[in-house]
């Protein structure tokens, strides 16, 4: 317990628990079976979780946390920390602020991830997150092959669907923002309580809900289609909608 891990040191975890390691300077702590609790990962420190589980790390000025084959859950990402999610990977209940990054690459999954102030998601290509709170200038970005289902976007946070970006059943409220890029498609997003959703040139929307004080704009070459404007709710459009039902909205 409490290994200190750096300059070009190395500890395995086969089936033990390890607890409050800090590992830094080159330092690497790898976690193939066992637990590994509660570790501080910076100033260029790694740690790769390949089979066993790491809980409650804390990951920050140049510290990187690799996740793949193992599971993680817990970890709080500020200051120039990274977690990079890859194949065989599962990560839970992470919270990301303060100039952190999670990267979510092809047959990783991440599920409740709480982004805020300053931190970033990236879900790339074959990547996956499910149930995201974005919020107070936090920001998820998914790219081509990316899928997100089911994020919260509110309070200052924003969600951009890029070329090739996949995303169902956003939410977006309470000041949040949901941008659809070229070549990006949501699906069944609500949009309520002052959310706004852009759908910029080539990007595609099905289904959306509009309600609330809420504002749907179209730019040129944007297309929304089966949308819902609900009282208080707006939609502009810029470029193509069809099949808008509007009560009450306009």
């Amino acid at each position: 317990d409490h290994a200190q891990i750096n300059s070009g040191g190395q500890q395995i975890v086969f089936g033990g628990n390890a607890s409050s390691a800090t590992i830094n300077s080159s330092g690497v702590q790898e976690v193939h079976i066992g637990y590994a609790d509660q570790a501080t990962i910076s100033s260029g420190g790694v740690q790769n979780v390949i089979g066993g589980n790491a809980q409650y790390a804390q990951i920050d000025n140049g510290g990187v946390q690799n996740v793949s084959g193992g599971n993680a859950s817990n970890a709080h990402i500020s200051s120039g920390g990274v977690q990079n999610v890859s194949s065989g990977g599962s990560v839970t209940g992470v919270i990301v602020e303060g100039g952190g990054v999670q990267t979510v690459a092809s047959g990783g999954v991440t599920s409740q991830t709480v982004v805020q102030a300053g931190g970033t998601q990236n879900v790339s290509s074959g990547g996956s997150a499910i149930e995201t709170t974005v919020s107070s200038g936090g920001s998820q970005t998914v790219a081509s092959g990316g899928a997100v289902v089911n994020t919260q976007v509110e309070n200052g946070g924003i969600q951009t669907v890029a070329n090739g970006g996949i995303v169902n059943g956003t939410t977006v409220s309470s000041g949040g923002g949901q941008v659809v890029d070229s070549g990006g498609s949501t699906s069944a997003p609500v949009v309520s309580s002052g959310g706004s959703q852009v759908i910029l040139n080539g990007g595609s929307v099905t289904g959306a809900m509009i309600s609330g004080g809420a504002a749907q704009s179209i730019q040129q070459g944007g297309f929304a289609v089966s949308t819902s404007i609900s009282p208080n709710g707006v939609q502009t459009v810029g470029g193509s909608a069809a099949y808008t039902t509007i009560q009450g909205g306009t």
